[in-house]
């Protein structure tokens, strides 16, 4: 407004090219020619709401991304604490808790091993190196975190966790940041082109404008002069040749005043706004908080989206591949029938349906032969499964019997176990007996049934596994797989 009102020469206007019945003179005077500073308040008010916008967006976004990424980055491990094993999340384990690992497993914090069976880890994470690790008790007695274990079992007491892990020091050095979602890229890619394409028609905007100033600087006009005959730099845009005196009839290069630099300035502000407004910023923006959207919608309806890019595809999928383990089911197994003692029980049997010699047998192959756990009762009358669920499901089974697994594993003397192999496809235990030794072994039935040359009857005895029975066999294992349960050996 202070500007306007000092003015020290307003040029006529400009003629515009596309208007044939402009008349010099005749214009009419901007209504608010002085209140110019309320357009740059706007634009900054502008500015500040699409900031605070953006900001809040991406400060719930981030929130939302934090609690996908802590759900799926959290499990659940076995650890022994007070001398019995409890599952915790692998976030509360603590300096001092002794961690159980089985094959597959993932350590969740570096320790030193107390004892393992074949333990092999892999640690490529950490050194590159695609061949697993052997572990032993001795010298390679170090578990580091962010490794997994290939092949065996260990227990191990915790010395480090979190950041003083050293999984924890690499992903605090690393940069966390998420990467874009290919539509975000593609728009991105977009949004760079259109923003080029502007900046080219700016530029170009800029030198017609000043061009076409430059040459209608060379036209002569009528200035005005002063009391003592001095030419000012108020042009007179009704005047003629005829009409005007000779010496202020003139162009703008021979009566030049710094104040006309004010057109250059007035260019360079129109190729700044048709910069700004070609170039679609929000475009990825509303891309991004319509996925997040996606994924809080479909969070509500209990399904987990782990990466934001799968919402993208979500509507053209005609077929969803899902892990029903957890969704479809509860990730819990019990033992509904099963082939004991030479016959296939459609039912469970019962403790008195076998002699002692069989029974015996039995018992000590389930709960000799397993790395499960049975924690406390729960309330829906269930008991808590620890470790693999289907041999928490044969220890289960041995409740039903009447029988004690820890009991019996704190009495069978067990010369060596060998943990499960995926080459293998089985577990074996190796018990010390007066006589000698007993291998107990578990694993894909086909696989098991087929190495057997006799088996057990119901009395303990032993009886030979001729074609006939080995077909038998085979064919009940075909139809408990044929209907979707777990099929373990028969003993």
């Amino acid at each position: 407004a202070v500007f306007c009102s000092i003015h020290p020469g307003k040029p006529c206007p400009q003629k515009p090219l596309w208007d044939i019945g402009y008349t010099p003179g005749k214009e009419k005077p901007k209504k608010g020619a002085c209140l110019e500073w309320a357009e740059g308040l706007a634009v900054f008010l502008a500015c500040m709401i699409v900031g605070a916008i953006t900001a809040l967006n991406n400060y719930k976004k981030e929130l939302q991304f934090r609690a996908l990424q802590a759900k799926q980055d959290d499990s659940l491990t076995t650890v022994w604490r007070a001398g019995a094993p409890t599952q915790v999340s692998i976030n509360d384990i603590c300096v001092g808790d002794v961690v159980q690992l089985d094959t597959g497993a993932k350590i969740p914090a570096d320790g030193l091993i107390i004892k393992c069976t074949d333990l092999k880890v892999d640690e490529s994470s950490l050194t590159g190196e695609s061949v697993p690790v052997s572990k032993n008790t001795e010298e390679k007695m170090f578990m580091l975190s962010g490794c997994s274990v290939v092949e065996g079992d260990a227990r191990y007491l915790v010395t480090a966790v979190g950041k003083n892990s050293e999984w924890g020091k690499i992903m605090t050095e690393l940069d966390t940041e998420r990467p874009e979602t290919p539509l975000q890229i593609k728009l991105a890619g977009v949004a760079e082109k259109i923003g080029k394409f502007g900046l080219v028609v700016a530029v170009a905007c800029f030198f017609a404008q000043t061009i076409i100033w430059l040459a209608e600087m060379g036209g002569k006009t009528c200035f005005e002069q002063d009391s003592q005959g001095r030419i000012t730099s108020t042009e007179i845009c009704a005047a003629t040749e005829a009409s005007c005196n000779v010496s202020a009839w003139k162009t703008h290069y021979e009566n030049f005043h710094p104040i006309q630099i004010n057109n250059i300035i007035g260019f360079f502000i129109d190729s700044v706004t048709i910069i700004v407004v070609s170039i679609p910023e929000g475009l990825p923006l509303a891309v991004t908080i319509s996925l997040a959207y996606s994924v809080k919608r479909m969070q509500n309806d209990m399904n987990l989206v782990r990466h934001m890019a799968a919402c993208e595809t979500m509507g053209g999928a005609t077929n969803i591949c899902s892990d029903k383990t957890g969704t479809l089911t509860q990730n819990l197994m019990t033992v509904n029938e099963g082939f004991f003692g030479g016959r296939f029980w459609k039912e469970l049997p019962r403790r008195a349906d076998f002699e002692p010699g069989y029974l015996d047998t039995l018992i000590t192959s389930i709960a000799c032969n397993s790395k499960g756990e049975l924690g406390k009762d729960l309330p829906n009358g269930r008991v808590e499964m620890i470790g693999n669920k289907t041999e928490c499901a044969m220890l289960v089974f041995l409740r039903g019997l009447g029988a004690d697994y820890r009991a019996e594993r704190g009495r069978v003397d067990v010369a060596r176990s060998f943990p499960f192999s995926s080459a293998k496809k089985r577990m074996s235990t190796l018990v010390r007996l007066p006589t000698g030794g007993r291998l107990y072994t578990k694993g894909a039935s086909e696989i098991v049934a087929a190495t057997c040359s006799s088996y057990l009857a119901k009395d303990g005895s032993r009886q030979p596994l001729d074609a006939a029975m080995q077909k038998e066999i085979m064919e009940h294992i075909e139809g408990m797989a044929g209907g979707g349960p777990r099929a373990p050996p028969p003993p």
